[in-house]
């Protein structure tokens, strides 16, 4: 009978088949033959041959297992007949009751496995498999409803770990059976066979929801997967095939990377990968492991990784972010000594140039990132040069004690994020998570990104170690403040004092002389003419970053065998002109000259073989350049004041070209791993001709941008440096051009233009500009400006709301005062919003916070060489002056004024995302679990952000985020938000690149997120009231 019951049953075989179900019914029921005959259901029948689970795994623990397997195999052989109906058949509603009954029960699935995993029985597990086989995996039998059901039931992160006790359990009975002499062929098979079925199983039901369940992962059960998986790799290949999805999800966690790979794991892996081609698998694998640093060390040992890499890449990887993950692969594996070594290897470095060379054709951006990528690989493997990231050797003439704090720090090389991809790509799955289906259709920005974490000014700053901390307490002073220092606050609200006068305060401050050291005493030309708006600089497109591959073949190949065909010369050498003290012998061109020379066809005349440079103006940043070709320069740019970091921002003069010759532009100490000048962001141009004759300012230029890793590395860090390469065809001869990492926004600017066109449109208005402070040794004026409406007897000022506004603490982030400047201009205009604003709140605005580091062209720090954000918790008097006074301003209005303080929004750049977006503080997000008695029950955290989108379509609420990390919590954000109990304390993030529909950025569009923070303010008041 039970041998008959095991032969298949083929849908043929109808009067064999009915025989058996026979056999399995009670022969003396008669209403059991009616059954079977009628093509109606029992639907309580087919319950309780289902509810027979739970004896069959009470057998499997029974004393005498063996004499109750046949009972069992009775039971389960049932079910499997239940679930064989096809459809069409008259009997197909008896398999969908069945399998709808099986998959919906909560506990049933479950008793499926543990009967896996506990019985002895070949048969009996055959017959589970079967059944299991037939709910879970895609047939014309089970619904895809029913199979979403049984899927959830194992999602329940326990039922996964007694999925792999099952596994694990029948490995070692099978094993046993092929080990024993007299097996069979046949049995042996078998074994195999339901191995492969049950990874089958378990691959459908985790395969793309298996987050959760790796947290209960054993160790156990991670070592045997990673032993499982070696054993079978030659012996039993398509074992191995099917344990590739499995050991993909638990690579997920870092820390089951670590127990899962070692060299025999790598050895079977690069073997069995080619053999199944199973590539997608394999290339998801190795990006998990080169993301653990223990397994990735494992990996880095193998030469046969380095090659299998690069060949996948080049004849198996077909999708664009197959390759990606690949290049990134192979980008960690290169930083490691021996993959260098191999690099410098003739054949792995053809091979990866061999993959170069395939994107010789105008592909998407994102597609062309691998090829990015590796072209900063190839540059590992030629000669390279060693450069020294030191500052200028300026005298800034500080205090004693502000420059012996300085000297102390110089040994101390701060932190960056330089070559940090790891936390890049963490941050490019968290994204993945949690970006909205419009975004999913974006471009990926973060290329192994990311970045998520880039807030607040984007750098990963580490925490400040105790040393540091304490060097920083010597000079700290007691954290109490007298009556005088309360008195000397009390002056920046006057507002509550004196209602009526029409204050015209600050008129002297427009007329201040501007502090700067004589190397920059001046003004480019730009900054000394009016600014014309340019708002149709178009929409990114995919040609800005095509580049000539033939042409970069030529230069790598070059490098590699060291056959240079132009000797590289000096043209400018700032380091030498400080040494020489010339300070006095620049160039900055008057635009009559230059418009007159134009008219009279001199122009000609004024081009050079050779261009001519210069950056010893106010926020200028070049330092050294070399001509390395006819019309091809490399560029040096200066790392910040004091420090030996910071160094993104640039801002330089260039004249003496020709008309119509290409010029290619290489700035070859770039720090950042990754910027969006890879997906659509150009420098910005200034032509001196162009804005006499056409009226136009700056605009953005350039065309194959291209941003990699060169062969320069940073001595101090041994570090690559990142080159920016663009090409640039200039319109007139003899022309004077100045080009920037972004629009330029001088502290000049500010305070000769920008606060001194302040006019009292009406009465109604209260503006009063005054020195909040000195910056850094004591050189040059902190403006804090107060807008808010006239005093009347409907809205007293006692009855308004604070709202603090600042930017600027990181100088490169020229965009932040284009915003703040918009929003500063639209509350002095008449129109409705700007006075119910105005009405409703007290501005307090402090446009420029780091005015050194503007002055300097510093991109993140101060003079001191601190990051200005990263003071904010113990901000010292004499060292950062600037955000001590800021703090304070806000401590006074929160100890000694009554009025509420509605928000905190401080502004800054991001350079590697696009759109605009705040970063908030929500308790229940903080790392500090102590937070949570602060949650915030209204989500006041939100309400800006929802309001901002509603006016301005460049918001992008969906990449804002409200946690609170332990590393942020001497910004800005975290301190107001926890010191001062501010909800909506805010980062207010803005790209350089574009915002909506991939619109390119201009001043006219930042001025109008400016303009968009006042409106959604107001907007708020009004749906508050």
């Amino acid at each position: 009978m039970c041998c008959a019951a095991c032969v298949f049953i083929g849908p043929t075989h109808i009067i064999l088949a009915l025989f058996r179900v026979l056999l399995l019914h009670d022969f003396g029921n008669s209403s059991s033959w009616q059954q079977i005959l009628s093509p109606r259901l029992d639907e309580n029948k087919i319950k309780a041959d289902c509810e027979q689970l739970y004896v069959v795994l009470k057998n499997c623990d029974a004393p005498d297992q063996g004499a109750r397997d046949g009972e069992s195999i009775k039971t389960l052989y049932r079910l499997v007949f239940l679930l064989s109906y096809r459809h069409g058949s008259k009997l197909m509603a008896i398999t969908t009751t069945t399998a709808s009954y099986l998959c919906h029960h909560p506990m049933l699935p479950v008793i499926l496995v543990e009967i896996l995993r506990d019985s002895k029985n070949i048969k009996v597990c055959a017959y589970v498999l079967d059944i299991l086989s037939k709910l879970v995996l895609k047939n014309a039998i089970v619904g895809e409803t029913e199979r979403k059901a049984i899927r959830r039931v194992f999602h329940e992160p326990h039922h996964f770990r007694t999925l792999l006790q099952a596994l694990r359990n029948m490995d070692t009975r099978y094993q046993v059976l092929v080990d024993v002499t007299d097996s069979t062929d046949e049995e042996t098979t078998q074994a195999h066979d339901m191995q492969v079925r049950f990874l089958k199983i378990i691959n459908c039901l985790y395969s793309r929801k298996g987050q959760s369940q790796i947290s209960l992962i054993t160790e156990f059960n991670v070592e045997f997967i990673g032993r499982h998986f070696v054993k079978h790799a030659m012996s039993n290949m398509e074992i191995s095939r099917c344990m590739l999805p499995l050991i993909k999800t638990f690579c997920r966690n870092k820390k089951n990377c670590e127990l899962i790979c070692d060299q025999a794991f790598v050895l079977a892996f690069v073997t069995l990968v080619p053999a199944v081609k199973r590539y997608p698998a394999g290339i998801s694998i190795l990006r998990f492991l080169s993301r653990s640093p223990e397994a990735m060390a494992e990996l880095c040992q193998s030469e046969a990784v380095h090659h299998f890499v690069v060949q996948t890449a080049i004849h198996h990887a077909e999708k664009s972010t197959h390759r990606k993950y690949l290049m990134s692969t192979m980008y960690r594996l290169a930083k490691s000594s021996y993959g260098m070594q191999l690099l410098k290897n003739t054949s792995l470095w053809l091979s990866l140039l061999e993959f170069f060379m395939k994107s010789d054709r105008l592909e998407e951006l994102r597609q062309r990132m691998s090829f990015t990528r590796a072209y900063t690989i190839l540059h590992r493997g030629v000669t390279n040069k060693f450069v020294m990231a030191t500052p200028l050797l300026i005298d800034f003439d500080l205090p004693g004690d502000i420059q012996a704090y300085i000297c102390d720090r110089a040994n101390h090389h701060s932190s960056d994020d330089s070559d940090n991809d790891e936390e890049e790509e963490e941050d490019e799955l968290r994204n993945a998570r949690s970006r909205t289906v419009s975004a999913e259709n974006e471009d990926d920005d973060n290329d192994d990104s990311d970045n998520d974490n880039d807030e607040e000014g984007e750098e990963d700053e580490r925490m400040e170690t105790k040393e540091e901390d304490d060097k920083d307490n010597e000079m700290q002073t007691e954290n109490h403040h007298d009556v005088n220092d309360e008195k000397n606050f009390q002056q920046f609200f006057a507002e509550f004092n004196d209602f009526h006068e029409n204050n015209q305060q600050g008129c002297e401050l427009f007329k201040s002389k501007i502090h700067r050291h004589a190397l920059i005493d001046r003004l480019a030309l730009p900054d000394l003419l009016p600014h014309l708006e340019n708002d149709n600089d178009g929409y990114l497109t995919a040609d800005i970053n095509h580049y000539s591959t033939d042409q970069l073949y030529s230069k790598i190949v070059s490098m590699k065998n060291n056959l240079a065909t132009f000797q590289p010369v000096v043209i400018y050498d700032l380091d030498e002109l400080i040494t020489q003290n010339q300070h006095q012998d620049v160039n900055i061109p008057n635009i009559e000259d230059i418009h007159m020379n134009y008219l009279n066809a001199e122009c000609d005349m004024m081009s050079t073989e050779v261009l001519h440079f210069e950056s010893r103006f106010e926020c200028g940043n070049l330092r050294k350049v070399e001509q390395i070709g006819e019309y091809e320069y490399n560029l040096f740019i200066s790392p910040d004041a004091n420090m030996a970091c910071g160094l993104q921002w640039f801002y330089f003069q260039v004249s003496g070209m020709r008309a119509l010759a290409t010029y290619a532009f290489n700035i070859v100490n770039l720090q950042k791993c990754n910027s969006q000048f890879s997906y659509g962001l150009q420098p910005v141009m200034f032509s001196v001709l162009s804005y006499a004759l056409n009226s136009r300012g700056w605009r953005k230029c350039g065309s194959e941008l291209m941003y990699y890793g060169n062969e320069y590395i940073c001595s101090e860090s041994n570090k690559q440096y990142r080159t920016l390469r663009f090409c640039i065809t200039f319109e007139y001869n003899g022309d004077v051009c100045y080009f920037a990492y972004h629009y330029p926004y001088t502290y000049t600017r500010l305070m000769h233009v920008a606060l001194a066109s302040f006019t009292l449109p009406n009465d109604n208005v209260y503006v009063r500009v005054e020195e909040l402070t000195k910056s850094v040794g004591g050189f040059n004026t902190v403006p804090l400006i107060t807008i808010t409406a006239r005093n009347t007897e409907k809205t007293q000022f006692e009855e308004r709301k604070l709202v603090f506004l600042t930017s600027r603490v990181h100088p490169g982030e020229s965009n932040a005062s284009w915003i703040i400047e918009g929003a500063m201009r639209f509350l002095l205009t008449d129109e409705e919003t700007a006075q119910c604003a105005r009405e409703n709140y007290i501005f307090k605005i402090i446009p420029i916070l780091n005015p050194e580091g503007v002055i300097y062209g510093n991109t993140r720090c101060g003079l001191t060489g601190n990051d200005l954000n990263r003071c904010w918790k113990k901000p010292h008097p004499r060292l950062h002056p600037e955000i001590y006074n800021a703090k304070r301003l806000v401590q006074y209005a929160k100890e000694y004024l009554q009025n509420e303080i509605f928000a905190f929004v401080d502004i800054h750049g991001h350079s590697r995302k696009k759109y605009f977006f705040l970063y908030g503080c929500n308790a229940r997000q903080s790392w500090d679990e102590s937070d949570a008695i602060l949650s915030d029950t209204l989500d006041a955290f939100n309400a800006l952000p929802k309001a901002m989108s509603a006016v301005n379509p460049n918001m992008k609420l969906s990449y804002c985020r409200n946690t609170v990390e332990r590393k942020r919590e001497t910004t800005c954000r975290v301190v107001m938000w926890r010191e001062f109990a501010i909800h909506r304390s805010h980062t207010l993030e803005c790209s350089f690149c574009s915002g909506e529909n991939k619109k390119k950025i201009t001043t006219g569009m930042l001025r109008e997120i400016g303009e968009g923070l006042i409106r959604a303010l107001a907007n708020l008041t009004t749906s508050s009231e």
